[in-house]
């Protein structure tokens, strides 16, 4: 199904309305609904689209942040590397730790590995506790409901063999 410009046109200029109002504090998508005065499932879809769209924008500052800093310590690196070549043990310690600041914005360390255990190296004891749903918003029930709804879709999809998929 095609959308026309004119509904395109709509869609941004809501979304950029409901972007403005979860700016200034508004969280309740419902009450975002009744002031735009459309449905709950309009402004939960208006929601998802703004989340993608903000961590694709948070995600290239990132990569332009990581980049300007790299150049950053490139430079102080060429900076002190005469020195540092000529047996300056200052100029030697400011080089490694430049190499390691460079090595970790780079992600070339592997991973460290943590373990996590329960009392003296143990198993972690798990306790059950039981969840009020009385005590939760329709938001929290609607956003519960959508994440057991993606982990059931999640686990249909793994038990499917490969050449059903």
């Amino acid at each position: 199904m095609t959308v026309s410009a004119a509904k395109k046109g709509e869609i941004i200029e809501r979304r950029m309305k409901v972007s403005a109002m979860r700016l200034s504090g508004f969280r309740r998508q419902d009450l975002i609904a009744k002031e735009l005065r459309v449905s709950k499932a309009t402004i939960h879809r208006d929601f998802k689209v703004l989340d993608e769209m903000y961590q694709e924008r948070a995600a290239a500052d990132i990569a332009t942040a990581k980049g300007i800093d790299l150049e950053r310590v490139d430079d102080l690196i060429l900076a002190i590397w005469v020195r540092a070549k000529a047996g300056s043990l200052p100029a030697i310690e400011e080089g490694r730790q430049l190499l390691a600041t460079r090595a970790k914005l780079l992600g070339l360390d592997a991973p460290k590995r943590q373990w996590v255990s329960g009392p003296d190296d143990g198993p972690i004891p798990i306790q059950e506790e039981s969840l009020d749903l009385s005590k939760l918003s329709d938001e929290e029930l609607e956003r519960l409901d959508d994440a057991l709804g993606a982990l059931i879709e999640a686990q249909r999809i793994a038990s499917v063999q490969p050449e059903q998929r």
